[in-house]
């Protein structure tokens, strides 16, 4: 009872009341905040007794981004019931870790997930997802044309903990290196090489996604006008890396490739493109320990 104004039930109130005040909450967020991205769990969006309220506040907040001439965006999460909040036509796709997620959408789309291996919300010691495991997560979303909203755990006061920092310095020090390979790109027509099975699994009968075991036999694709950029999701083991998506049998332009780079090094990469793949000859010293990421430059225009 004491929590009955935070998660309604049917023992100690109206949902209808539940409901208004519900939408004069977000209103007051969207007034005094003007947020960029609205996201809300899982909820009775779409029964008839809320439809109603659901609408009202959704076009408040449009037509309220439409005043402030600002691009926002509602996020449609996809809950265990298998039902978008809203209609799926709607908003950006978002799907809790990836659960349920189909591995191609033809939509914008986004995942959520927490920082925490435990909990969405801050619990004393509570462990942390890697910061390998979140970088490779991400980047294999952003090769299949989605994103990620990554949860802190902030405690009571606001502050988040030295090892959510250090996570979170650690992938912008990634994305400081290879940014490239990642902001204003599009997905190739082929998304990864490796096994896709080994990360996905299932729990309580809703399919599920781990990038724990990921190496660098895991590749993935990206492009932006002239160059593909493969990125490997590990380090490779000796001074030769193979892409075999690359070999002499697949086209990437009419006039093939123009030159390789390795994204953080300043050292000449040798290359060679024979029927087994793209091999290429690894500096002795790699940019990071992470996740390497390839520029392949095209002669003429890249095949998407």
């Amino acid at each position: 009872p004491n929590y009955a104004d935070l998660y309604w039930n049917r023992y100690t109130g109206k949902f209808e009341d539940f409901i208004a005040e519900w939408k004069a909450k977000v209103k007051e967020v969207i007034d005094n905040y003007q947020p960029d991205i609205l996201w809300f769990d899982g909820g009775k969006f779409q029964d008839a007794v809320s439809q109603h309220h659901v609408l009202e506040l959704l076009s408040y907040y449009l037509n309220s981004a439409d005043k402030w001439g600002s691009a926002v965006e509602v996020l449609n999460k996809l809950p265990t019931s298998r039902k978008f909040n809203f209609p799926r036509d709607f908003g950006v796709l978002t799907f809790e870790e990836g659960r349920d997620r189909p591995v191609v959408l033809e939509k914008p789309w986004i995942d959520d997930q927490p920082i925490s291996n435990d909990s969405w919300c801050y619990i004393e010691g509570q462990t942390y997802k890697s910061a390998n495991e979140i970088i490779h997560g991400f980047i294999d979303r952003v090769s299949r044309g989605g994103g990620l909203l990554l949860s802190l755990c902030p405690r009571a006061d606001g502050t988040i903990n030295e090892e959510q920092k250090r996570l979170l310095l650690s992938m912008g020090q990634w994305l400081s290196q290879n940014g490239q390979a990642i902001y204003g790109t599009r997905p190739w027509k082929v998304h990864a090489e490796g096994s896709v099975d080994k990360l996905q699994y299932e729990k309580a009968g809703h399919s599920r996604l781990s990038f724990k075991n990921c190496n660098a036999e895991d590749i993935r694709f990206t492009c932006r006008e002239n160059t593909l950029y493969a990125i490997t999701l590990g380090c490779p083991n000796g001074n030769k890396l193979t892409i075999k998506t690359l070999g002499t049998g697949t086209r990437l332009s009419s006039e093939g490739i123009a030159g390789v780079s390795l994204l953080g090094s300043n050292e000449r990469i040798g290359w060679s493109c024979k029927t087994e793949g793209l091999v290429i000859e690894l500096p002795a010293k790699l940019p990071n320990d992470i996740a390497l990421v390839f520029a392949i430059r095209v002669k003429g225009v890249l095949e998407k």
